[in-house]
């Protein structure tokens, strides 16, 4: 985990997420001050929920939430509870399970797929 003095090293702006399994803040260091960033509601923290549409919008946090009951296997939740982690674990599988949306195993990482191929890059 780095610090916050080592962010500010590197960078005159540093962008945190505190990703929560049902609520997410995103907050930025300028400079040694630390401003927590709303939605466009004015909400400071929001839903951990993305939703992926039919006509390939990728909607997140508020806007994501009716997509919950509209279309459940489209919409990703709780997605922390599978970062990091295998399919190979019993509890994993167990959660997955318990998820209308689909989770399969990738060579790259451990991320949750919506009808579609997800990958990671490193962000610089």
């Amino acid at each position: 985990m780095l610090s916050l003095v080592s962010v500010t090293r590197c960078a005159s702006i540093a962008v945190g997420i505190d990703l929560g399994t049902t609520f997410s803040v995103v907050g930025i260091n300028k400079q040694g001050k630390i401003i927590i960033i709303e939605d466009k509601a004015g909400h400071k923290i929001f839903p951990s929920i993305v939703s992926y549409r039919n006509n390939g919008e990728i909607v997140v946090g508020y806007d994501a939430l009716g997509d919950l009951s509209s279309r459940p296997q489209n919409t990703i939740y709780n997605a922390k509870r599978f970062i990091g982690r295998s399919l190979d674990e019993d509890q994993v599988r167990t959660y997955a399970d318990e998820h209308p949306f689909k989770v399969v195993p990738s060579s790259l990482s451990n991320f949750s797929k919506v009808g579609r191929s997800l990958t990671s890059s490193p962000v610089l």
